[in-house]
């Protein structure tokens, strides 16, 4: 399962026939939150503004992540193949909280550094306090699912709730 809190969570799950491959570990990191921001020293994209962003690392390359440039296929081609996937994981990506309704990513991108994608969520849509209990992101697109939760009493920092 997810880390019980904090800023990053480790958790993959596999929807595997029998006998097929063993898990694969993908990390979740609140990438907006300040203390994430200070420690990597990188700014996210101005396209971020105004949104929380959740950074999944390590999916497979079954999903279809392979860079874009490889094989015999037209730059053309990997463009629209890299746009249907970036649908697919926007439309399988939701940010929660208890009683709260799930909202969906508006923006899924690469990282600037390409080890990861930035799910952004916009704050006004889904306004998270530290009183909300049981943040979840969940991504559920391919084959299969991985989610993390966050504890906002755990992500204070300088006093202040570091989303």
């Amino acid at each position: 399962m997810g880390a019980p809190g904090g800023y990053n969570g480790e958790y993959g799950e596999e929807r595997r026939n029998r006998g097929a491959r063993p898990a694969t570990a993908v990390t979740i990191r609140w990438e907006s939150a300040q203390p994430v921001l200070d420690a990597t020293k990188e700014k996210l994209p101005a396209e971020f503004n105004g949104h929380y962003v959740i950074a999944v690392a390590g999916l497979p390359l079954e999903w279809g992540l392979e860079r874009v440039g490889r094989g015999n296929r037209s730059r053309q081609d990997e463009n629209i193949r890299l746009s249907d996937l970036i649908e697919r994981l926007r439309a399988g990506a939701t940010l929660g909280a208890k009683g709260k309704d799930p909202e969906g990513a508006g923006i899924v991108r690469r990282a600037p550094n390409d080890e990861a994608w930035l799910f952004g969520f916009s704050r006004d849509l889904l306004p998270l306090t530290r009183a909300d209990k049981d943040i979840e992101f969940a991504l559920n697109s391919g084959p299969m699912a991985v989610k993390a939760k966050f504890d906002p009493a755990q992500m204070m920092y300088h006093g202040q709730l570091a989303l």
